[in-house]
């Protein structure tokens, strides 16, 4: 019952197919009662998934267009620009339209310790969200959330301009997902622009 129970609590969901109801531990004791018709109480089946080294945690989302091999050629490459960052040779600043849109609720469920929780992402069209733009300046440990009425390319400028104005004499790398509003080049803030250099990291998220 114990191995059953583990195995129906950790099944991932299924990409591209509606998200079946989380395991809870009253859905759980429901469950084992119509399949072995035993009948037993929340606290004994939260200590039977603990001694299967299973816990309660927070989901993560789970793109499906990750690229594992693109991700860490990736993840290798950035080593050396956070170091240059270190040596305070150039600032480096994470960048990325943020979005509050109807998507999966990530919620808790039970998934073996020490792994992450997966939930498929139903990946919203823009039309369904209020973006603002989200950066991370590595080199000062801050963050900075600058709100639009959507993501876009002109605000795309206006985000660069704004991030210029801070740092005039600075070389900047950006490090950008996928930038699919940059400006691009020949127009203020594109990618031709002296002192700028994006990186786009599509498809790398874990």
């Amino acid at each position: 019952m114990v191995c059953a129970a583990q195995r129906t609590a950790a099944t991932p969901p299924l990409v591209g197919a509606d998200p079946a109801p989380r395991w809870t531990l009253r859905r759980l004791v429901r469950w084992v009662r119509e399949r072995f018709g035993l009948r037993c109480c929340r606290e004994t089946i939260r200590a039977a998934l603990h001694r299967r080294k299973l816990s309660w945690k927070k989901a993560k989302k789970l793109l499906g267009r990750a690229d594992p091999e693109r991700r860490q050629a990736f993840i290798e490459q950035l080593q050396g620009v956070l170091e240059g960052a270190q040596r305070d040779q150039h600032l480096v600043v994470f960048l990325d339209e943020a979005h509050l849109h109807q998507d999966a609720d990530l919620g808790y469920g039970w998934a073996e310790r020490g792994e992450r929780f997966w939930v498929a992402s139903t990946s919203p069209r823009l039309s369904a969200r209020v973006s603002f733009y989200g950066l991370y300046l590595y080199n000062e440990g801050q963050v900075r959330l600058w709100p639009f009425p959507r993501a876009n390319g002109d605000h795309t400028i206006e985000v660069l301009r704004r991030l210029r104005a801070e740092w005039p004499d600075r070389k900047l790398i950006l490090l950008w997902d996928g930038a699919p509003l940059s400006p691009g080049p020949g127009r203020p803030g594109g990618r031709e622009s002296p002192g700028h250099h994006a990186d786009a990291a599509a498809g790398l998220q874990p």
